[in-house]
């Protein structure tokens, strides 16, 4: 989710943002406040930087709650649950994702996360793993 990479990203930024505002010499309160605007815009372009680019260079990483999207093909229902990505992946690959009562199966990423929303994953019929 983006949502969290930014404002751990924006969290990170503002403290040199607020180091920069104190160690750049200032005469009086106005100019100190201009500086920490022109510091803090840097910080959030920075953050929106990273929320854009992590998602897209680390991909999907082990441990990582994922939106699995799964077609039934008798009843055409669709069902929607997190479950939880077993490996590492990019887009369109194949990882191992836990599903509920111990089970696994191998799931294609289909979209990194959104801003809020978590990454995609569909299966097929034929992908289940069966834990004896």
């Amino acid at each position: 989710m983006r949502f969290v990479i930014f404002s751990k990203s924006l969290a990170v930024l503002t403290i040199p943002a607020m180091v920069g505002v104190f160690l750049t010499p200032n005469k009086g309160l106005t100019s100190m406040l201009a500086a920490f605007v022109q510091y803090e815009a840097l910080a959030l372009a920075g953050a929106i930087v990273a929320a854009m680019a992590l998602p897209n260079v680390f991909g999907v990483r082990k441990g990582e709650r994922v939106l699995l999207i799964t077609n039934d093909p008798v009843t055409n229902a669709i069902a929607v649950r997190l479950v939880l990505a077993m490996e590492n992946g990019k887009l369109h690959q194949n990882i191992k994702v836990s599903l509920d009562g111990g089970q696994e199966a191998l799931a294609t990423i289909e979209s990194y996360p959104g801003f809020v929303t978590p990454a995609r994953v569909s299966i097929k019929a034929e992908n289940m793993i069966k834990v004896i």
